[in-house]
């Protein structure tokens, strides 16, 4: 439950083909047979008045977007085949000798970033005995037998803009890994389903709420497959897609997202942790792993409000979590001798008002049982100054480390205050952008006077408290070990009879 204190501060195939090509290319196709020909032929007749594709399919009239054989004969690189006839394919090919099938899971995987979302629904990894020499690059140049990962995934413009996805940065790779491999054409073994070919043959551009599902194929060394079998995982680097194509990759701050790993399980092990890691607000722990969470305590709030300039803050949802980390990252905790809980918040910032806004870098804070804890930077995933124009919407997380003592003896079972404030955006004066455009008609005010009100005036900020009252499902006891909540009454009986029992002794010492 979640209170709210209104503490708030200042202010194609032209026409026929086409249509029918759009409307199965994302679902994939039972077969790519002699019966093709005619289905293609009778839906062409049926729709011969529909529209043209969108521009999440690949432009027909592009070289190698649709691959010709003859005249009546032609296969279309969009259409997704079932995955038996990609793995059939793959053990088919005659440059790759596969011995064996080392993986396979079918679970969605999903990383959901602003503009997109980015899902993995099914990962067979296959051992690789031998392959030619001409494959040598595609496995990272080992001269030694490998692995080949295969992927069915989906990509998702979620925005209402079109974008264009960088698939060929969606690499794979490891903690620890020297080199980095690229989705490869020369392995994924049909002519049509390849992610990367579907993408690449339309310069990546999705339109908004569009999809496109498709294979990824990865080879891997060998010393590199023995090393992500050890540790049973390996993720994908997700990078943000661009607005224009003339923007470039990886640069600077992305209003769409951020450049992210999106892991992956090579052992069921893995993969029951990394599936309950998606239930989980993805703070950076979360998203690059560095460690297992045990909920303590987690709510959807939705709790909003709104600043006089109709700044609207949302806060979406809170987590207390336990946190074990993994042994990579125990130096970034070294200072909480019994361990650390992690609160992390989501909220989103809806900007109706005039001025241009910084949502990520603005400060959150929480204020339990009187002790205030400030977020902190290092657990953040998103790149500071991120622009939220009029209109637009934002979300953001903030994560705070708490002692675990600290936690035990003072801060479980209490409400959580948490405040969170967003800044504007200055200028190159230090003025917002709303209060220079006023304050530039007042030219009667003296230069003094102006200059103190704009280094006032550049210090907006929007700020809106909440009070959560957590349903707690863990308690913390002495030894630091979680215990259910609902048997904390009973411990703590226990104790008290405990401490009676030695005040009684104490005073029959005495007398």
């Amino acid at each position: 439950m979640v209170k709210q204190h209104n503490s708030i501060i200042n202010k194609g195939l032209k026409k026929g083909l086409g249509l029918m090509l759009a409307s199965i290319c994302l679902i994939g196709c039972d077969s790519i047979s002699t019966g093709y020909d005619d289905f293609i032929e009778n839906s062409a007749n049926e729709i011969d008045n529909s529209s043209q594709l969108t521009s999440v399919q690949a432009d027909t009239s592009d070289e190698g977007s649709v691959m010709e054989s003859s005249t009546d004969d032609f296969i279309d690189t969009r259409l997704v085949p079932e995955q038996s006839m990609v793995e059939n394919a793959l053990l088919a090919k005659e440059e790759i000798t596969i011995d064996e099938q080392v993986f396979s899971l079918s679970q969605n995987f999903i990383q959901k970033q602003q503009a997109f979302e980015v899902s993995v629904d099914t990962i067979n990894m296959f051992e690789v005995e031998e392959f030619d020499e001409s494959l040598a690059s595609e496995f990272n140049f080992s001269t030694d037998e490998g692995s080949i990962v295969l992927l069915h995934a989906t990509i998702t413009n979620t925005s209402d803009e079109t974008f264009y996805f960088p698939i060929e940065e969606l690499r794979l790779s490891y903690p620890g890994a020297i080199i980095q491999n690229y989705p490869s054409a020369q392995l994924y073994p049909m002519e049509s389903g390849n992610l990367a070919q579907i993408l690449l043959a339309n310069s990546g551009e999705m339109a908004p709420q569009t999809a496109v599902e498709g294979y990824l194929v990865y080879g891997i060394g060998r010393e590199e497959t023995e090393e992500i079998l050890d540790l049973g995982s390996f993720y994908l680097t997700v990078v943000p897609p661009r607005q224009s194509l003339n923007e470039i990759v990886g640069l600077g701050s992305n209003p769409l997202g951020d450049e992210l790993p999106l892991y992956l399980p090579i052992n069921n092990e893995n993969g029951q942790q990394l599936l309950l890691n998606t239930t989980y607000i993805q703070d950076r722990l979360t998203t690059e792993w560095w460690g297992n969470k045990e909920i303590i305590a987690s709510e959807d709030l939705n709790a909003s409000i709104s600043t006089d300039d109709d700044v609207k803050i949302t806060l979406l949802r809170a987590e207390v979590s336990d946190f074990t980390p993994h042994k990579s990252y125990e130096d970034a905790f070294q200072y909480f001798n019994y361990g650390q809980v992690i609160v992390s918040i989501e909220y989103e910032v809806t900007n109706n008002s005039k001025n241009d806004l910084l949502p990520i870098d603005g400060r959150a804070s929480l204020v339990i049982n009187g002790d205030e804890i400030s977020d902190d930077y290092v657990l953040i995933n998103e790149m500071y100054g991120k622009t939220l124009e009029p209109g637009d919407s934002y979300k953001a997380v903030k994560t705070f480390a708490l002692d675990k003592m600290t936690y035990a003896d003072y801060w479980q079972g209490e409400d959580v205050y948490i405040s969170i404030n967003v800044p504007t955006v200055e200028d190159s004066t230090g003025e917002s952008s709303e209060t220079s455009e006023t304050l530039s008609d007042e030219e009667s005010v003296s230069e003094d006077l102006l200059a103190e009100e704009v280094l006032e005036e550049s210090k907006i900020e929007y700020y809106a408290d909440f009070v959560w009252s957590p349903s707690y499902q863990f308690f913390v006891d002495e030894a630091f070990e979680l215990i259910p909540w609902s048997e904390r009454e009973k411990i703590q009986e226990s104790e008290f009879d405990e401490d009676e029992e030695i005040d009684i002794d104490e005073n029959s010492d005495e007398e």
